[in-house]
């Protein structure tokens, strides 16, 4: 059954070479059962320790985290965790692998059930090296839903895949998500995905990291990848982190409209956080003097593609670390 999560002024501080280091501080979130909430920020401000400290893998220095009426226990069984590598046990094969997360739940459901909901009915006694990328993380999503956790956490399960897989995987866990009803959150550096899944986009601030913004997605599903309001969306979340927006129109002058050899050089950046950075130049063959520069984003999907630690001091490692986010 899912659960609520709260959140009330968690802050956490890591000891770094003797001294403290505030890495998150007065953190006030509350999601709703069966919410999907997406959490963006800059790279190191604490979006992988808020989640450690969520799952229970981690204490916060202060503050208090409950879900539902009661707090959040170490290692709590009522969470999964889905990490950006699936991290499979090589020697087990497909459906071993993913009853590994029932062990801890009362779930009576067999591994066969979340492999047919996950598109790999057919491939339970398959080997880790055997399976695509896109099959190795579906196997993990599985293993995480088996439990039938009341709070689904990822982080950023889908960044290691390839663009199109990811786009699958995406639609895959709404669909998912839809069917199980588990409260998710996700983090994630891409703000498409972002505004793809989520109903909520909460934005964290730099080192000591806050909520800096919370954006509702209150588009209805499913969402067309190329809709206008994303795209508004989106404007205002790369403000957030200082990139200008807009679009402009470059045109040649009147009297060069017959030259052909007048190219246009679109650049998109394979990261969609340089966007903004992203020019377009026009350069004559006979003239080599260059058009002025402009902000180019990158292109949107047609618009008529839619979505259809474990272990703690005094104890010692166990399968479960390996699931989680390491020993790091």
């Amino acid at each position: 059954m899912a659960e609520p999560v709260t959140l009330a002024r968690v802050a956490k501080q890591f000891d770094h070479r003797g001294e403290p280091l505030p890495v998150l501080q007065g953190i006030d979130l509350t999601i709703a059962a069966g919410e999907i909430v997406a959490v963006l920020g800059p790279s190191g401000c604490g979006k992988s320790t808020l989640l450690r400290l969520i799952a229970g893998l981690d204490q916060p220095s202060s503050g208090e985290l409950r879900l539902g009426d009661k707090p959040v226990v170490r290692s709590d069984p009522r969470c999964a965790v889905v990490f950006q590598e699936p991290r499979l046990f090589p020697w087990k094969n497909v459906a071993k692998n993913v009853a590994v997360g029932a062990r801890r739940s009362q779930s009576h459901s067999t591994p066969d059930e979340w492999l047919r909901l996950v598109g790999l009915d057919g491939f339970a006694k398959s080997l880790p090296h055997q399976l695509s990328g896109g099959m190795a993380q579906r196997t993990a999503l599985a293993r995480a839903l088996i439990g039938q956790p009341g709070v689904l956490l990822l982080d950023e399960p889908f960044a290691a895949l390839d663009a199109l897989t990811r786009l699958q995987m995406q639609d895959l866990l709404w669909n998912v998500c839809e069917r199980t009803g588990s409260t998710v959150l996700l983090v994630t550096h891409d703000v498409d995905e972002a505004l793809h899944l989520a109903d909520r986009i909460v934005i964290l601030g730099n080192r000591p990291a806050s909520i800096v913004a919370t954006i509702p997605v209150t588009s209805p599903r499913p969402r067309a990848r190329g809709d206008a309001y994303l795209g508004q969306l989106r404007d205002r979340i790369l403000g957030h982190f200082g990139f200008p927006v807009g679009h402009e129109s470059h045109t040649a002058p009147p009297d060069d409209s017959n030259r052909p050899e007048l190219a246009v050089l679109h650049v998109y950046p394979a990261n969609h956080a340089s966007a903004a950075a992203a020019t377009v130049h026009a350069m004559s063959a006979t003239d080599p003097a260059p058009v002025s520069a402009m902000a180019c984003p990158p292109p949107a999907a047609p618009l008529g593609v839619r979505a259809g630690d474990r272990f703690g001091r005094g104890r010692k490692s166990s399968v479960f670390d390996f699931l989680s986010f390491g020993l790091h």
